[in-house]
């Protein structure tokens, strides 16, 4: 079984991260990577783990969260008695 291993690089494209953020994750074992040399290499199917895990995180937190509707208020209650000439 052949394993496809990421460089870092790629790793922030596919992610949409900075490197920085990568270490934290590697840091806080949220993701897997290993050094090779002075080189990080990541286990496609590691990422593929991350970002699942990722999805359901957010599912999970939708899930919870009410849905409201917010509607921006089209003047303050302050100038509600201001003619429209007033306010600009």
């Amino acid at each position: 079984m052949t394993r496809e291993l990421l460089k870092l690089k790629q790793v922030q494209e596919i992610l949409h991260l900075s490197e920085r953020t990568i270490f934290r994750l590697l840091k806080n074992k949220e993701l897997k990577g290993f050094k090779a040399g002075r080189e990080w290499r990541f286990e496609q199917s590691d990422i593929d783990d991350f970002i699942e895990r990722q999805r359901r995180k957010a599912d999970e937190d939708t899930d919870k969260q009410p849905v409201v509707n917010i509607v921006a208020p089209l003047f303050s209650l302050k100038d509600r008695n201001a003619k429209p000439s007033d306010t600009v």
